[in-house]
């Protein structure tokens, strides 16, 4: 059963990934330049929830 951290986790992960691909993306278009402040934070706050998910109680022999 998912609960509502697992959710959150998930969606952590999903956010990483596509703050990656923009963050990749935008450097290959713009070497040099600052990230634009929405992938910037995007990316903190896939970090915000990846710390989170780490720091959640998990069930042993899960």
């Amino acid at each position: 059963m998912s609960t509502n951290l697992d959710t959150l986790a998930n969606c952590a992960q999903e956010l990483l990934s596509v703050a990656e691909h923009l963050a990749d993306t935008i450097y290959a278009d713009q070497k040099g330049k600052k990230m634009p402040e929405p992938v910037e934070r995007l990316i903190i706050v896939a970090g915000v929830l990846a710390r989170i998910d780490a720091e959640r109680p998990r069930k042993l022999g899960v």
